[in-house]
């Protein structure tokens, strides 16, 4: 198990309130192979401009459509 803190985040990636932008792709994690945004961790989800398989859109756009499409699958799952 790796535990980290807010204080960790910002140390590591320099910024000081802590946003971390993207997940750590391969270059085979593009387009339809990018990472679901439902992890295999229970109720554990990500949305952004790296995450979504059917995501669309480019930069701010990209990043909305995978929330909103993130929450659809949230409100709809059985």
């Amino acid at each position: 198990m790796d535990v980290s803190f807010p204080k960790d985040i910002a140390e590591a990636t320099g910024k000081p309130s802590c946003p971390v932008e993207g997940l750590a792709l391969t270059p085979a994690q593009t387009g339809k192979t990018k990472p679901s945004s439902i992890l295999p961790i229970e109720v554990l989800y990500v949305v952004g401009d790296t995450a979504g398989t059917d995501a669309h859109g480019i930069g701010t756009q990209l990043a909305a459509d995978s929330g909103i499409k993130c929450a659809d699958l949230i409100l709809h799952r059985s």
